[in-house]
């Protein structure tokens, strides 16, 4: 439900979608007349960018949704560590992967960020993009 109330109340998600009785884009192409036989042809575009009660609503779902999420992903770990744990893997076969943090999350502060959490704790942050 919360993916389709998204794509219905993004513009560029959906383009035809409607929204407060109108739609998210309107594209138009005609004639201008420049005078008796001179015909240009030109396009317009009128666009809602912003509706604030389907913002407000999405902005409600937020934490249900981020719940759902965060439980499947604890439940597909929790396999995955299952699975790591009963290989047995040695020092030597983890260390084949050996990544440079900075590399692999994109920068240092990320880097700092993921490995500041324990074992089963969960760590978040917004960092800016690259």
């Amino acid at each position: 439900m919360i993916v389709r109330l998204r794509n219905g109340a993004i513009g560029h998600v959906e383009q035809g979608a409607r929204i407060a009785g109108d739609l998210w884009h309107r594209d138009f192409l005609f004639a201008k007349g420049r005078g008796a036989g001179n015909w240009e042809s030109s396009s317009a575009s009128l666009s809602i960018g912003f509706h604030l009660e389907v913002s407000e609503t999405l902005r409600r779902q937020l934490p249900v949704a981020s719940a759902i999420v965060k439980a499947k992903c604890h439940e597909r770990l929790d396999k995955a560590i299952i699975v790591i744990r009963d290989a047995k893997l040695s020092d030597q076969d983890l260390l084949r992967y050996k990544v440079d943090p900075v590399e692999w999350f994109g920068s240092i502060e990320a880097a700092l960020m993921v490995f500041s959490g324990g074992p089963g704790t969960e760590t978040s942050a917004w960092l800016p993009l690259r």
